[in-house]
């Protein structure tokens, strides 16, 4: 009798190993596949690990929560950082508030610092997002993979636009200041 009583209870456990496993590795194979979409995103190996940690912070409901998670990029590059990072919307609505509260006293470090601090909350959505939509209308990971590649990154042409901005208007101080000196003082 007990060794009746023994065997179904081995064929349970066995059972219940074979469903373990199984979803042990599907685990496995959605973390792969959720890896493989950031990566798609993100598109800059060296950025993978801080946009890990950013999404893993702000995604504990399932879906964007504002997180303090703090970006350099965010807080030198403010609004360009994220037209570059192609956060359209989120760019256009700091650069409006952002010019706004640069005419209020320490506004505009105030404004940097903000922004050092949300922006990548405006990238974990935005990826969010694109993330739901190609899900909802591709079927294989392959295609969703490809779709992510596409229209996830970031735009070359803002860093060197920003750049070449930055050091026009710089250069155009010097020549101010060479010239006429006294322009770049208030009486």
């Amino acid at each position: 009798m007990t060794e009746t009583s023994n065997q179904p209870q081995s064929n349970e456990t066995s059972n219940e190993s074979q469903t373990a496993a199984e979803f042990i590795h599907s685990s496995e194979t959605n973390d792969q596949y959720e890896q493989a979409m950031l990566e798609a995103f993100v598109q800059k190996p060296s950025k993978m690990t801080y946009y890990q940690n950013a999404l893993k912070k702000m995604m504990v409901t399932g879906s964007p929560n504002l997180q303090w998670h703090w970006s350099w990029w965010g807080f030198f590059g403010g609004w360009i950082f994220l037209l570059y990072r192609k956060a359209y919307l989120a760019a256009l609505v700091t650069f409006l508030v952002t010019f706004a509260i640069s005419f209020i006293p320490f506004g505009t470090i105030v404004g940097m610092v903000v922004l050092g601090g949300i922006a990548p909350f405006f990238i974990i959505k935005r990826y969010a997002m694109l993330k739901q939509q190609i899900e909802n209308r591709y079927e294989t990971e392959e295609e969703k993979l490809s779709a992510m590649t596409k229209i996830g990154g970031f735009h070359n042409w803002v860093a060197w636009a920003a750049g070449i901005f930055y050091a026009l208007l710089v250069l155009g101080l010097l020549v101010i200041s060479i010239v006429d000196p006294s322009s770049l003082h208030h009486h």
